[in-house]
Formats: C-alpha cells, structure tokens, sequence
C-alpha cells in the first residue's frame, strides 16, 4: 500500500513513514546520515582522494554506491533496501570540507601510463646531465621552451548566465580552418616574436599579419597546421634571428614535445650544425612539463574566447576569419 494509506491505517505520522522508505532514516530509527563512525567514513575520504588524483575519480553517484555498498558488507544495510539518499551525501560532504566536486581535465589512458614518477624522475636526471655538461646552469637566457598551439576561427564560448527554464546557446563562426601559432620563450622570459601557420596556399603578408605584434612572420599550408618542413623553416629563418647565439660558444637548448612535425634526421643534423641540444619532452606528458602549454597558449586560448564571444555580440553577423 501507499505511504498515505499506511500512516492513516496504522496511525503513524506519515513523514516517519516516509523518512524510513526515502532511507534518511533506517528502519530502527538510527538516521543514515551518520551511518558509519568517523574512522570509517576516514578510510572511505582517503580512497576517494586518492583514486581522484590518478585520473579515476567517482561521482557523485558513484559516491552513494560505494557507501551503500560498503554498509551491505558491514551489515548495517540489506542488500535489498534502497542505495544511500542525497542527504546522506551532502551531510558526507560537509562533515569532510576537503572534499569538494568539480569537472575533471580530460586525460587519456595513453598519458595517465606515461605521467609516472619514474618516467619524470629519468626526464629530469638526463637534463640535468645535459645542463651540467654544456654550463648551462647559470645561462638560463641559453634554455628555450618551444610549442605550437592552433585556434579555431569557431571558437569555444565560455560559461554564461541565462534563465533556468532557457537551453543556452551562442553564436559562433562556421568551423572553417585553424591557425596554428609558433611560440618560443627562454628561461629569464625572452619571448621570440610569434610564427603563424595560416590555412591556404597564397601568404597575404599584408592582409595575414596586419596586427600581429612586432617581429611577427609566418607562412602557409593546406591545412593550417604545422609539419617537419616548416617547423626547420620556423627555426633557421625567424628563431634564429631573434635570439643572440654563437655556434662556437654555449651551445643552446630547446625543450620541445616530440610531434611528428619536430622531429627528423634533417632537422637533427642542422642542430648539431648550429650548436643547438635538441631536448624532446617524455611522451604524453606535455600537459604537466610544457611551460609554454600551460603557462602561455591556456591563458591565450581563454582569452580568445573571450574576445571572439565578445566580437560576435558587437558585430551580429559577422563571422571570424583567418584575417582576424
């Protein structure tokens, strides 16, 4: 029968019916909240924490079962009766302020496997070497960080505020092409001019780097992305050229991740040629040992976004090109 009909049957209040079938309260009038003591509910916050920060982190759903689940082992619930309520989990969460929920970056299996302590341990044992072998521990202006990052001309807009009863939306330009960008920084901050990839097979000097910052170049491919041949031209005809380097002195050394488009035998010889160490990051792992990754294209992409959201709301029906 119904709670309704149970509670007017019997004469019980029908919010204690109701607190029992709902599972806030157990049938023996212990409330769920407080189902396990503190040492058990410490050992499940360790586990939860910890499989959070090797990429498999729960819900919160996934929350509520394996509590439930743990009290059907510990026989303070049958395997019959309803999974733990919500209530049970935010007065979890409250009595444990450490823990808190948010959307987790993306990280492959592939990059979880090679991020490990020893593959990162071994990376920093052999450039260390490499620092000491050539003195270049105190010639930090010697140590370049390169990467390459593309923007899309539709761009990703971020979070905004609307009526709850509304399906938010935003008006982006058409997915046409990307436009890869070429950065170079060294250790005391001394940035290369940027180097642009544009989509096409003409390069509009003119029309394609009208605003870009002083010292600006860049060239063309099909695609907009970059490959082995333009990665060796982005280094003899424009790094080159801004950075201060005598072949018979210190030699320089460019950390950079090892896409297919930075690395071949060319390439490798014409850097013995010009006293250049080039140092390829540990595969996969650019998202925690790239400077320029995170410290520079993140923060650019986020602003991009922001200034693409906002040159569609001034220009309604306009649409962003490889020329802006």
């Amino acid at each position: 029968m119904s709670v309704y009909k149970a509670a007017k049957n019997y004469g019980i209040p029908e919010s204690t019916l109701r607190d029992r079938t709902l599972g806030l309260v157990s049938v023996d009038g212990r409330c769920s909240n407080y189902l396990f003591d503190e040492s058990t509910e410490k050992k499940m916050v360790d586990h939860i924490a910890h499989m959070a920060s090797i990429g498999y982190g729960y819900s919160r759903i996934d929350v509520i079962y394996l509590a439930t689940d743990l009290a059907v082992f510990m026989g303070k619930r049958k395997p019959q009766e309803d999974i733990l309520s919500n209530k049970w989990y935010y007065s979890f969460m409250k009595r444990w302020p450490n823990l808190t929920i948010s959307k987790p970056q993306k990280l492959s299996m592939q990059r979880a496997r090679c991020a490990s302590k020893e593959t990162l341990s071994n990376y920093y044992k052999e450039l260390g070497t490499i620092m000491t072998k050539n003195n270049l521990h105190e010639q930090p202006h010697k140590i370049f960080n390169m990467d390459e990052s593309a923007l899309q001309t539709e761009h990703s807009p971020g979070k905004i505020v609307h009526d709850i009863v509304v399906k938010p939306q935003s008006v982006t330009s058409p997915r046409s092409a990307n436009v890869t960008i070429i950065g170079a920084d060294n250790a005391i901050g001394n940035a290369v001019p940027p180097y642009y990839v544009f989509p096409g097979v003409k390069f509009d000097r003119a029309l394609l780097l009208d605003g870009t910052p002083p010292g600006s170049d860049g060239q063309c491919s099909k695609s907009g992305w970059s490959n082995s041949e333009i990665f060796k031209m982005y280094l003899e005809k424009h790094f080159l050229k801004y950075v201060s380097h005598d072949v018979s002195g210190t030699p320089l050394l460019i950390l950079f991740d090892g896409h297919r488009s930075h690395v071949s035998l060319t390439l490798q010889d014409w850097a013995e040629s010009k006293n250049i160490i080039l140092f390829i990051l540990p595969p996969h792992c650019s998202h925690i040992l790239q400077p320029l990754d995170i410290g520079c294209f993140g923060p650019l992409k986020a602003c991009y976004n922001r200034e693409a959201q906002l040159f569609m709301r001034k220009n309604p029906g306009c649409k962003i090109t490889r020329y802006k």
